[in-house]
């Protein structure tokens, strides 16, 4: 088991899995959504040889401390520094919701950077309820809890579920 990396950008230090095993693969770069982690790309496509994978934990989230962004270009310009660090011109971008944001921001605002796109669960515009957003604000952890139980169906893998830090 290789130890688990990080990378110094101007925004602070990402943290990442690096499951590049294939040299003659394209690399994809996995971005999760908001509130989420890399844990919950599932480690059989996180560690398919294929994917040859890069999947960071976003700024704020997972075991990259700090502070997270309020908008999605800050997000993508830190997987431009993460790849930049990495010495990787061009990857696949796969993004689950937020992470599809920001899929969708690299593929605009960089796009001599991707190869391609996988969207996962995202859209073009990502709107979210004003009850949600004040209640972020106002009850960060009841609000998070709530988030948390919606993601999951109620006959889900407890398992599963707790391997990407969900406590019921």
């Amino acid at each position: 088991l290789k130890p688990m990396p990080v990378v110094e950008t101007a925004a602070g230090l990402i943290w990442y899995e690096d499951n590049r095993h294939n040299t003659a693969a394209p690399v994809t770069l996995m971005i999760h959504g908001a509130s989420g982690a890399h844990m919950h790309f599932p480690s059989s496509l996180r560690q398919l040889p294929e994917a040859n994978a890069i999947i960071p934990d976003l700024p704020g989230h997972g075991e990259s401390h700090g502070e997270g962004h309020a908008t999605i270009a800050e997000y993508a310009a830190d997987m431009i520094a993460l790849l930049d660090a990495l010495k990787l011109d061009k990857v696949i971008v796969a993004g689950h919701s937020m992470g599809g944001a920001i899929a969708l921001t690299l593929a605009l605002d960089y796009p001599q950077r991707v190869r391609g796109l996988i969207l996962i669960g995202t859209g073009a515009k990502l709107s979210v309820h004003p009850d949600i957003l004040d209640g972020v604000l106002n009850e960060f952890l009841q609000v998070a809890k709530k988030l948390m139980d919606w993601q999951w169906h109620e006959q889900a893998d407890v398992d599963l579920r707790e391997v990407i830090g969900y406590k019921t």
